[in-house]
């Protein structure tokens, strides 16, 4: 029988909360009341990312970070008034061409994840932990272009649009290093590798139109496309680095 990667899915993140429980009921039946003693912090994410997390130690090897994690990005282009001219000896005839442009690009993608990290090694001013847990993906994508221009005594204006939204939800496995600055000062670096199952559409559409200065005559043409699809994703991310602030 062939499994639906939904279930494959909601399998995977099981595993990991049983993982994760298993590792907690061990480690709290060896630790001593003074180990226990729980620690808070919050992080701020400031190159490779935009993120606030917040980190909660649930025993002296185990901690719990959960935040979110915004990237966006706007790029606005307006294209000057251009012009050319060519004349035409054979037979007599002069071209004028005027015209004008503007694009806009605007997206952004929304990461929320509850991650548990297990202490490898903790050295006197760094130390180094493995993490696995659930992640939710949300990103959104819009480009949008439109020209005008003139031409032979014929107006001309053409638009395109196209908007790509993406959901996806996995495990994800970070490592994450953090090293004491100074009082209650931490510099926290991440690597991580996360796999999505993802739902995908993306709508484009193009407009084009014309009409000559001697007519009142427009001739118009559109074209509309929408795509749906799903599908697993592999994300390997750049070395994000942040600060960590002990509460």
């Amino acid at each position: 029988m062939k499994t639906s990667p939904t279930t494959l899915l909601f399998s995977q993140l099981i595993l990991i909360l049983t993982v994760v429980s298993i590792s907690i009921s061990q480690t709290d039946s060896n630790q001593t009341t003074e180990d226990k003693k729980s620690s808070k912090y919050l992080q701020i994410g400031f190159i490779n990312e935009t993120a606030l997390y917040y980190h909660f130690t649930l025993n002296k090897s185990l901690r719990l970070k959960s935040g979110i994690d915004v990237n966006w990005n706007y790029d606005e282009k307006k294209d000057g008034d251009g012009y050319n001219r060519s004349q035409l000896n054979y037979p007599p005839y002069v071209e004028e061409e005027k015209r004008k442009a503007n694009s806009i690009d605007n997206s952004y993608e929304i990461t929320a994840s509850s991650i548990v990290f297990f202490q490898l090694n903790d050295y006197e001013y760094a130390s180094l932990y493995l993490g696995i847990g659930p992640s939710l993906s949300y990103s959104y994508a819009k480009t949008s272009s439109h020209s005008s221009s003139y031409a032979d005594t014929t107006f001309y204006n053409s638009g395109f649009s196209s908007v790509y939204k993406v959901f996806g939800i996995g495990p994800s496995v970070s490592l994450m290093i953090t090293s004491h600055i100074y009082g209650m000062l931490f510099l926290v670096s991440e690597y991580d590798l996360a796999t999505y199952y993802t739902w995908n559409t993306d709508d484009n559409g193009f407009t084009y139109s014309s009409k000559s200065a001697y007519s009142t005559t427009i001739s118009y043409e559109s074209t509309d496309y929408h795509q749906e699809s799903k599908g697993w994703k592999l994300r390997l991310s750049s070395v994000k680095v942040g600060l960590l602030i002990e509460l």
